[in-house]
C-alpha cells in the first residue's frame, strides 16, 4: 500500500512494503521513458481511465490530462530510501512552472489520489496528504543500478 510524506514542499512517493526488483523494471526500461503524474479517483466516473496499482491490484480511475510529464523534469537523482531497507528512490526536480502547477493541483485535491506512470503503466499511487512543490522522490521496485539508469534517462530530453 503506497503512502506519502510531505514536509517543507517535498513529497515522498513510496510503497509501505518493499517489492522485489524482479518486477516490471527488471528489464532495461526504454530510452527516454514516458513519465506522467496524474490525478486519479477511487471510484469510476465518466471520462476517467481505469488502471490497476501493481503492488496491491487496487483499481484507480485516472484523469486524462497529466499534471507533470517528461518536459517538466529538469533533474533526476538516486538515493537510498530512508524508509525501505535495500531500496532506492529517484528524486525528480520540476521546472518552476511545473512546480507551481503541481502546488496548485495538490492544494485543490487534498486527500485525492496521485498516480505516477511510466510508459503508460502505473508505478505507484498515493493519497495526497499535503501540497508539494519543486521535487518528488519516487520509490519503486528497482535495484540501485536500475534506479541510476532510469534517473539518467529521465534527466535527458528526447532528441
Amino acid at each position: 500500500m503506497p503512502f506519502s510524506i510531505a514536509t517543507g514542499g517535498y513529497l515522498l512517493l513510496a510503497w509501505a512494503t518493499y517489492v522485489a526488483p524482479t518486477l516490471a523494471l527488471a528489464q532495461a526500461p526504454p530510452l527516454h521513458p514516458k513519465v506522467e503524474f496524474r490525478l486519479a479517483e477511487s471510484e469510476p466516473a465518466p471520462g476517467l481511465i481505469e488502471g490497476r496499482v501493481p503492488r496491491n491490484g487496487r483499481k484507480v480511475y485516472m484523469h486524462r490530462g497529466a499534471i507533470i510529464t517528461n518536459k517538466d523534469i529538469v533533474e533526476a537523482n538516486v538515493r537510498e530510501d530512508p524508509y525501505i531497507l535495500h531500496a532506492y528512490q529517484i528524486t525528480v526536480v520540476f521546472t518552476e512552472e511545473a512546480a507551481k502547477r503541481m502546488s496548485r493541483t495538490t492544494q485543490m485535491h487534498s486527500h485525492g489520489l496521485l498516480v505516477f506512470l511510466m510508459d503508460d503503466k502505473i508505478v505507484s499511487a498515493l493519497r495526497i496528504t499535503a501540497p508539494f512543490y519543486r521535487e518528488a522522490a519516487i520509490s519503486g521496485p528497482w535495484t540501485k543500478e536500475q534506479a541510476e539508469r532510469l534517473a539518467a534517462e529521465l534527466a535527458q530530453k528526447p532528441g
